[in-house]
């Protein structure tokens, strides 16, 4: 049993210190809960993907998961941003807007595990 923790905590640690090489995109626009529009691609110059990475996980908001977002939340936003960051193909981090909160709150998994924090991101770095 603790030879499983060990390997759990190193991986989990482990995937934290991967530099990600290339990241993939997703953006949706919606309108009443229909898609309108879809693009998606795939960014794999580095000086991009590290610009991409360090604007994303630059500002975490001191707001959980599990909060109350009654008092921050905007209205519906039609769009909606996924950034998936992989490393040599194998994601290593995924960040997505909060699904219970609009704008710029944005949750973040590292390694299958979600980050219990969201992050704040004034300008959403648009693809």
């Amino acid at each position: 049993m603790l030879a499983l923790i060990v390997l759990f905590a190193a991986f989990e640690i482990g995937v934290r210190l991967l530099p990600p090489d290339e990241v993939q995109y997703t953006a949706v626009a919606q309108f009443d809960g229909t898609v309108i529009s879809s693009t998606s691609g795939t960014i794999t110059d580095p000086a991009t993907v590290a610009r991409y990475r360090a604007a994303m996980t630059a500002t975490p908001s001191g707001k959980f998961v599990w909060q109350g977002w009654h008092s921050t939340c905007a209205g519906t936003d039609p769009f909606s941003y996924t950034y998936t960051f992989l490393w040599h193909g194998l994601p290593v981090e995924v960040v997505s807007q909060a699904p219970f909160c609009t704008g710029n709150q944005y949750q973040i998994s590292s390694g299958g595990i979600t980050d219990p924090r969201t992050y704040y991101i004034p300008t959403l770095v648009q693809p």
